[in-house]
């Protein structure tokens, strides 16, 4: 199971780099702007943008709220996790 989390968690790294940035970017925020709207910093932002860590359950929740899209739409669920995670 240790390799299916992994291979989840590049699965959300790389849809979550094209979608949060392109949420962001329409809206006409910097990284620090969203940063400060979710309670993080913007290198977390920066971070998840670019693949290098996920965004932790919260902030996945707080992301969602914000864009006004579910976390499967921005890309923060793998698609093999949603049946476990529903």
């Amino acid at each position: 199971m240790g390799t299916e989390d992994a291979s989840d968690v590049k699965k959300i790294s790389r849809l979550a780099l094209s979608r949060l940035k392109r949420e962001r970017e329409q809206r006409g925020w910097t990284q620090s702007e969203l940063a400060e709207r979710i309670g993080t910093t913007q290198i977390n932002v920066s971070r998840w943008e670019n693949g290098v860590t996920t965004p932790s359950p919260y902030y996945r929740q707080r992301l969602g709220e914000l864009f006004g899209k579910s976390i499967q739409e921005l890309g923060l669920i793998p698609e093999s996790s949603e049946e476990r995670t529903a």
